[in-house]
Order: C-alpha cells, then structure tokens, then sequence
C-alpha cells in the first residue's frame, strides 16, 4: 500500500488514521522540546528552536496536504458512517487511554509537583502536560493498533 495512492477507501481511512497519530507524535515532540530548553544551555535550547520550527514545517507541509490527498481518495474520519468500525474503536480506545494516563501524570505531579515544578512557567507547566497528554495518544494509538484484539470487540477485522 503506497500512502500517497492507496488501493480501496479503507487503506486511505488507515493511513488517515496513521498519518494523524505521526502528526500527534511530533506535535508532542514540539511541546517536548519546549519543555526541556529549561534545562539546556542556550545553544542546545536555540538548536530546539530550529527543531520545533522544523516539526511545525513538517506537519504543515507533509500532514496538510497527505490530509487533503487521502480524504479526496476515500478517507474517512474515525466514526464517521453507519457502524462502528474498527479506525474509531481505535480512536476513542486511545483517547480513554491517553486521558486516563494524563490524568495520573497529573496527580503524580501534584504529589511531586513541589520539588519539580518550581523550575518551570505557568507556560512550560501547561506545554509539559500537552506533551505528556500528546504523546500517550500517539502511543496507546500505535500500541492498541499493533498488539490488541480490538478488532474482535468492534465487531470488524
């Protein structure tokens, strides 16, 4: 399956699906990066920069028009249609996922948050829970969609 020219609508619906988690995944890296120039001297948090400019460029010009390509060859979004089928089971699988784990994160925090969170702004805090929440998406994504039997329970593959 070529990304770019996908066989049948549900290929172009998988790497829809596939191509939104990646962007996910580097939108976290942003978010990431942002966080951790704290820590960095200058030259390593000005090189950051040009990384996260460079992911911003790179969901811009590779996901945007992927996006556009692969929804006018039959993409659909995740539970768009009259049943639900696996892409949103996957989806909304994620998501419990995702915001239960940012969710933890955020309680571990406010445990440990005194020693560790005084080093940060109200804006690298809010960038650090992005990041946390950003990443555990793209990874329950790629983790439920490689090892589960989520198909079985959507009633599909």
């Amino acid at each position: 399956m070529s990304l770019v020219n996908p066989r049948n609508p549900a290929e172009a619906t998988d790497g829809l699906a596939t191509l939104t988690a990646c962007a996910t995944a580097v939108a976290a890296l942003i978010y990431a990066l942002n966080v951790a120039s704290v820590f960095v001297s200058e030259g390593a948090a000005d090189v950051f920069g040009y990384v996260q400019i460079g992911g911003a460029v790179l969901i811009g010009a590779a996901y945007l028009p992927l996006l556009i390509v692969l929804k006018l060859r039959g993409g659909q979004p995740a539970g768009r249609g009259t049943s639900p089928g696996y892409l949103s089971a996957l989806f909304r699988q994620a998501g419990l996922t995702a915001f239960s784990l940012t969710i933890a994160f955020l309680v571990l925090l406010s445990v440990f948050g005194e020693s560790f969170l005084t080093r940060f702004s109200a804006e690298r805090s809010i960038d650090l829970m992005l990041a946390f929440g950003l990443a555990s998406f793209s990874l329950a994504f790629f983790v439920i969609n490689r090892f589960s039997r989520l198909g079985e329970e959507a009633g599909g593959a």
